[in-house]
């Protein structure tokens, strides 16, 4: 339920990304997880368990082991993922195993 409720708090917050990739980079940890937008979102840090990530040029280069949520105009996975994968950008690549489920939307 909280998973759902925050997946959906990330889907509501994600057109505000431009905007604050114009001010300035956003980051927030909670309990493990991962909040990240700006420009550039690189996360090449280990040990994050679920991450949001949003930006122009989004990047996942660090293995994590539950879900990732990403979206940007580049989006980029070369860090294994533990749970599902959520990925939308106009270029989307993955280079890394996905242990759960991936959901992929791109138009490159």
């Amino acid at each position: 339920m909280i998973r759902t409720l925050a997946a959906f708090a990330f889907a509501a917050l994600l057109p505000l990304a431009p905007a604050a990739a114009q001010d300035a980079d956003e980051a927030l940890d909670l309990g493990g997880d991962v909040y990240r937008s700006g420009g550039t979102v690189l996360l090449a840090e280990e040990g994050a368990r679920d991450v949001f990530l949003a930006g122009e040029r989004v990047e996942l280069a660090a293995p994590i082991s539950g879900a990732a949520h990403l979206m940007g105009r580049r989006v980029e996975v070369a860090g294994a993922v533990g749970g599902d994968l959520y990925a939308m950008g106009g270029d989307v690549r993955i280079e890394a195993p996905v242990a759960g489920a991936a959901s992929l939307a791109a138009y490159d």
